[in-house]
């Protein structure tokens, strides 16, 4: 009998700690693991240093580079480099891009470019390349002669673009670090500027480099 009691004793113990465990208490926390969603990109030009892009509205409002020319001595002139300005300590050549962007954020980025304004100085048309082949090659530098057209010339696979009064992609998918280069060069076709009209309303107009996120965001 007194063996009895010892066991009930006993298992009445154990079911008494069960039951303790059993009621605990909890509270739960969600934790995210994440890389911060950062668009940055600098812009440098030759000679000059890196200029970080700022989020500016209107976009005319950020802040400016180097200020850049495209310097001929004839009024109907094809592939005319950059340069900047004044010309021609630091002109664009094989070598050196007028534009170099380094991705300085953490997501992978396209660079747009267009010119203010509704419409380009008359008889200019500017065009852009984001290979070194197409500045060897003369294939964005929209040929020979007078009366050139609006389109570049060189083959359908040419990274040859127009740069217009509205945006395009210059520079697809930048990755985060990478350093790409853009080339970047004028026509003149019977361009009615005189000498020292350099900087005047009709004949200047701003660039302007804009990110987006390659996924739209």
């Amino acid at each position: 009998m007194k063996i009895g009691m010892l066991g009930f004793v006993i298992f009445v113990g154990i079911i008494l700690v069960l039951s303790t465990v059993a009621m605990a208490d909890f509270v739960n926390t969600r934790v995210f693991f994440i890389i911060k969603r950062t668009i940055s990109f600098t812009v440098t030009l030759p000679g000059q240093a890196a200029v970080t892009a700022t989020n500016a509205t209107p976009a005319i409002a950020a802040i400016y580079t180097a200020d850049i020319e495209f310097n001929a001595s004839n009024k109907s002139y094809y592939g005319i480099n950059a340069s900047v300005a004044p010309c021609c300590a630091n002109q664009q050549t094989a070598a050196t891009p007028i534009f170099q962007y380094t991705n300085t954020g953490t997501i992978p980025i396209n660079i747009t470019l267009a010119f203010n304004g509704t419409t380009m100085p008359p008889g200019v048309n500017v065009t852009a390349s984001n290979g070194t082949g197409s500045y060897n090659t003369g294939d964005c530098t929209l040929g020979t002669g007078v009366g050139l057209t609006a389109a570049p010339d060189g083959d359908p696979g040419t990274t040859c673009k127009n740069v217009t009064t509205a945006f395009s992609t210059f520079l697809a998918d930048l990755q985060p670090s990478q350093v790409r280069n853009l080339f970047m060069w004028a026509t003149y076709d019977n361009f009615p500027a005189t000498g020292g009209s350099v900087g005047t309303g009709a004949y200047t107009r701003n660039l302007t480099h804009a990110s987006q996120a390659t996924d739209g965001g």
